[in-house]
């Protein structure tokens, strides 16, 4: 009898014990790209206002990426604190995260005109 009322006192308390929830939010992957003698990428609509970006990071011209952020895609973009990225052309195709203190609408900017045709980003949000 006791193995039974303990039986049950558990099952209870295991029904009104809530599971964990993941509110985690995740975005699509979206490309961006810089065109061919250029720097900057048009805006890129991420769907939402994510706190954060993975970025997928082609094999770019020797300079830096920044990344610019508005409220609106009709709005003024600017840098997004200090996010530049050294990267040189022989590195690429890696991922990385940047904070973006949730943004919806962003710009990749590169710190050198891209000489060797077009590079195109990998992106998604995330909260």
């Amino acid at each position: 009898m006791k193995r039974v009322l303990l039986i049950l006192i558990l099952l209870l308390t295991l029904s009104v014990t809530p599971l964990p929830v993941q509110a985690e939010n995740v975005g699509s992957w979206l490309t961006c790209t810089v065109d061919n003698a250029s720097t900057t990428s048009d805006p890129l609509d991420l769907g939402d206002n994510f706190e954060f970006i993975n970025l997928c990071v082609p094999t770019i011209t020797t300079g830096t990426i920044t990344i610019y952020v508005c409220d609106d895609i009709g709005g003024t973009f600017r840098q997004l604190g200090s996010s530049g990225v050294g990267i040189s052309s022989t590195s690429g195709l890696f991922y990385t995260t940047i904070q973006t203190t949730h943004y919806r609408f962003i710009k990749i900017v590169c710190g050198a005109t891209q000489v060797s045709g077009a590079v195109t980003f990998k992106v998604r949000g995330y909260n």
